[in-house]
């Protein structure tokens, strides 16, 4: 389900408890709340977002190939942000844990996001996308050189 299909008044909110449907104007529940790992210098106007869902196996596992995105929203956004998963499939089932790498723009979703400190707020949505089909590429010794070209959206 993604965001788009939540009813209106609605959202998907991923922490301590797992994933739960909420409205929107309600408070999230009391007790452990959803929650980031927090945010690292990486370089330059970039950070290593790290967000802890442990407590939600089945959106742990979704993340099966690298590529894959999600939506991840935080209470004072104006609006949700894209984002492509940096850690590999293997940390989310190891670890229960998503990696982001976000550039800080003023004024932005994402300056909010490079800002997030542990323990506070996240809304994220299933993960989306087939990603990419590295056994392609398999047995990497038969590889010796592979190229891999990217773009993205909101890239400045």
């Amino acid at each position: 389900m993604k965001f788009a299909d939540i009813p209106n008044g609605l959202s998907q909110e991923i922490g301590m408890k797992g994933v739960e449907i909420v409205e929107n104007d309600q408070t999230p529940p009391s007790g452990p709340k959803p929650l980031s790992l927090g945010s690292t210098p990486a370089a330059e106007s970039l950070f290593h977002v790290k967000i802890d869902v442990s407590d939600s196996p089945d959106l742990a596992a979704s993340h099966t190939r690298p590529g894959q995105y999600l939506q991840l929203r935080l209470p004072d956004a104006a609006k949700p942000s894209f984002l492509a998963i940096a850690s590999p499939p293997s940390l989310a089932a190891a670890r229960g844990e998503f990696e982001f790498l976000v550039k800080s723009i003023a004024g932005s979703t994402a300056e909010l996001l490079c800002g997030l400190r542990k323990g506070d707020f996240v809304e994220l949505s299933p993960v989306m996308g087939s990603g990419f089909d590295l056994d392609q590429i398999s047995p990497p010794y038969e590889y010796q050189s592979v190229l891999i070209f990217a773009t993205g959206s909101g890239i400045r």
